[in-house]
């Protein structure tokens, strides 16, 4: 992240890194709304589909988190990835948070 110049504030926080994934996201959507619709409702779901239907190359995209690990252990940050624009969150990916154990992780949760 640090190479790719993003923000300091997404360096050591992933949380702050998931918000700044959300933003880009936003910012292709609103810069090309003919070929990128973010899915944040059933609407917008079912608008995507119909403009596929009619022949329109509109690409959906629905923002997730492979792991929980941008909650920073704080549930109450779920508010906040919620509005940036995430709708899919599992729990664990390639390391340990405060929801569970990874595969790959270190600890005995």
């Amino acid at each position: 992240f640090i190479g790719q110049l993003r923000p300091v504030r997404s360096w050591f926080s992933l949380k702050e890194r998931a918000l700044v994934q959300a933003e880009a996201l936003r910012d292709m959507a609103e810069a090309a709304p003919d070929r990128l619709t973010l899915i944040l409702t059933r609407a917008d779901l079912q608008a995507v589909l119909e403009a596929r239907i009619s022949g329109q190359p509109v690409l959906g995209a629905i923002l997730g988190s492979e792991g929980g690990h941008p909650l920073e252990g704080d549930i109450t940050n779920l508010d906040q990835l919620f509005d940036a624009g995430f709708r899919l969150m599992g729990l664990t990916h390639f390391f340990d948070n405060e929801l569970g154990g990874s595969l790959h992780g270190q600890g005995d949760l």
